[in-house]
């Protein structure tokens, strides 16, 4: 692939802000799990999942 400077320019930005954004994420959700319980989620899940099933039958 060939880029010129302003496409690797914005190419290097848009990966550092990804892998930030993605970092960030990652901590928050960990401190997250650690303080709450995932039950909610779960039930989210599976009533989503059923939601989903239903539309497509």
């Amino acid at each position: 692939m060939n880029f010129s400077g302003n496409e690797l320019i914005i190419l290097i930005i848009a990966f550092v802000a990804s892998l930030a954004t993605g970092i960030l994420t990652i901590k928050f959700f960990l401190k997250f799990a650690k303080r709450y319980s995932l039950n909610i989620f779960a039930y989210y899940r599976f009533i989503l999942a059923i939601i989903i099933l239903i539309f497509l039958l």
